[in-house]
């Protein structure tokens, strides 16, 4: 440590410039100086480890959350290109550009005169941001998650910003008690969905 060095450096080199014919008077003057700076340095050192100490202990007392509990985040960012072409007409819905629904497919219409259509689609709406903790507890851990993208929602478009609004994914707190038991509450899901989706949106068990 540097105080020890700095110690070791005012022990030696008074003695390394004594004379060897200095009286007792100015030996016992010398010791006597270095007994004054090495107590100097000692309570410098102390004051120093109690500073250190109430640092943090007020450090701890200024705590938002009980100790032991753990933060995550993570996420992706997602560019999807969709081209779709429909024989009978263009929908009447942009949901069917993202998502297969069979009900919003055109159909040939009565008249027999569908004209053909094409859509383009480029976002980057299925972009996911999420934000964890997990908390260890004498009767087991608390684990809490949301998860957001944009799909689904409104927003503005090329004219003024091209922006999504937020749309909620995941919001649980999970207790997990052990030996497989566990309960939450909130908004997930743990199962697939049958829903067809475009790439990474679902995924299977999530």
């Amino acid at each position: 440590m540097p105080t020890r060095k700095l110690i070791a450096t005012l022990l030696a080199t008074p003695l390394a410039l004594l004379p060897f014919s200095a009286s007792a008077e100015d030996l016992a003057a010398r010791i006597a100086l270095l007994e004054q700076q090495i107590a100097e340095l000692k309570a410098l050192v102390v004051d120093q480890q109690a500073a250190g100490e109430s640092t943090r202990a007020e450090l701890e007392t200024l705590r938002p959350v009980r100790k032991g509990t753990r933060f995550g985040y993570g996420g992706y960012i997602q560019l999807d290109a969709i081209t779709s072409r429909y024989s009978e007409g263009k929908p009447t819905n942009d949901l069917v550009d993202d998502f297969l629904v069979s009900s919003l497919i055109p159909v040939e219409p009565a008249s027999g005169d569908g004209q053909a259509a094409t859509s383009t689609k480029l976002h980057a709406q299925s972009s996911r941001f999420f934000f964890t903790t997990q908390t260890p507890t004498a009767q087991g851990s608390i684990n809490t998650r949301i998860e957001l993208d944009f799909m689904l929602s409104p927003g503005g478009d090329e004219r003024i910003s091209n922006s999504w609004n937020p749309r909620l994914r995941h919001a649980y707190i999970n207790w997990d008690m052990g030996e497989g038991r566990s309960l939450l509450a909130g908004q997930s899901w743990s199962t697939p969905t049958c829903q067809p989706a475009p790439i990474h949106f679902h995924l299977g068990i999530t």
